[in-house]
């Protein structure tokens, strides 16, 4: 089976940071890039061509949305999966239109059930590399 590579856009390095290890927690063959802005996120796009990127919304030099505008315009956007992320009020135009261009998007913030469900979701339930998390799990905590 081919190893799924997962692209981490986010600027707080803790968001960062535990998004990486709830990754490579559900998904352990899985081989996870990060990047610290939109910017950086579609160079990284474009070269690694993930199968998954999951990218936050408010970031300086690229915003998620302008990121996953240009991804989608090249051949690269229209095959990779992309789950958004968000703190700001989903009724802005913004926030609606971010929405509105990703596979999925999860509200901050958000527990790791909830993130494992939106992979789950958009790789297929029967993802043969996909590790499911027990509610005691230490990874339970909320992410803001």
């Amino acid at each position: 089976m081919k190893e799924l590579t997962v692209l981490i856009v986010e600027d707080i390095p803790t968001v960062q940071t535990l998004l990486s290890r709830i990754v490579e927690r559900l998904l352990p063959t899985s081989q996870v890039i990060t990047a610290n802005n939109g910017e950086e996120g579609f160079l990284k796009a474009c070269l690694a061509r993930p199968d998954l990127i999951i990218t936050g919304l408010a970031m300086p030099q690229m915003n998620g949305y302008e990121m996953v505008r240009l991804l989608r315009r090249e051949k690269i956007g229209n095959t990779t999966l992309i789950i958004g992320l968000s703190g700001n009020d989903p009724c802005q135009p913004l926030t609606k239109a971010f929405r509105g261009s990703c596979d999925e998007f999860l509200a901050k913030p958000f527990a790791p059930g909830e993130l494992q469900a939106k992979i789950t979701k958009v790789l297929g339930h029967n993802h043969s590399q996909l590790t499911c998390f027990r509610q005691t799990d230490t990874f339970c905590r909320m992410v803001t």
